[in-house]
């Protein structure tokens, strides 16, 4: 009995570990799917890995499958982290680390979302003036009051008093 079971118990582990390998490379419909889900959102707006995960969950993808999407979509997350940092400052102003804090909030890592911060290209001083512009165009500010406010949001002092004597000519 001993002899058989040597004998069996090797050919059993062949053939476990082949119809793992096998079962591992077969796609199911709703990996599928996710990962179609995956590249149609990543073919339009940034998403950090697990912004993206999130969202495809949201949309009834399970865990496995939302994972299994984003680790076969070919994403390159600092140049997601790159085109959200982008399209926020499209929108609206933010300091440099204010959008880092942003696109951490979103989920990108510390590592991307310093990495899009240094690379998008930003004017600083410029997002400031768009940040008391805004905050002008709704409430009135005396200069300090201004200028501490823009602190607040993690602009630098220099940025800050540049864009309250730009917005208040002074």
């Amino acid at each position: 009995m001993k002899r058989v079971l040597r004998i069996t118990l090797p050919i059993l582990l062949v053939l476990v570990l082949a119809l793992a390998g096998l079962s591992a490379g077969a796609e199911t419909e709703g990996e599928k799917k996710a990962l179609q889900s995956a590249q149609s959102y990543l073919s339009f707006m940034g998403f950090s890995r697990e912004g993206l995960i999130g969202q495809l969950e949201y949309e009834d993808f399970t865990h496995e499958e939302a994972v299994y999407a984003v680790d076969h979509c070919g994403a390159d997350w600092m140049a997601n982290a790159l085109k959200s940092a982008q399209s926020y400052l499209d929108f609206t102003g933010f300091s440099h680390d204010g959008l880092i804090s942003q696109l951490e909030y979103d989920k990108y890592t510390h590592e991307e979302a310093v990495y899009a911060a240094d690379n998008c290209g930003a004017d600083w001083k410029e997002n400031a003036v768009k940040s008391a512009t805004t905050y002008l165009s709704v409430m009135e500010f005396t200069r300090e009051r201004l200028i501490e406010q823009l602190e607040f949001d993690k602009y630098t002092h220099e940025e800050a008093v540049y864009a309250a004597d730009t917005c208040l000519g002074k």
